[in-house]
C-alpha cells in the first residue's frame, strides 16, 4: 500500500502513485492535518476507512 500525504504533492509522489497504480498496489491519499470542519474523531476515522476499503 502507498499512503500520499494530497498537501505535499510533487513530480516525484505523482510518479510514485503512477508506479504502484501500474502494479496493482493499493494508493491512499490522506491529508497531514485536519481536513475541512471534520472533527479530529471523523478526520481520523475517514482515513481509517480509506486504508480498510483499501486493504479489501
Amino acid at each position: 500500500m502507498l499512503l500520499l500525504n494530497s498537501q505535499t504533492e510533487d513530480p516525484v509522489s505523482q510518479d510514485l502513485q503512477d508506479a504502484a497504480k501500474a502494479k496493482g498496489i493499493p494508493v491512499v491519499t490522506l491529508t497531514e492535518t485536519l481536513a475541512g470542519a471534520s472533527d479530529y474523531v471523523s478526520w481520523i476515522g475517514a482515513a481509517l476507512d480509506q486504508i480498510d476499503n483499501a486493504l479489501k
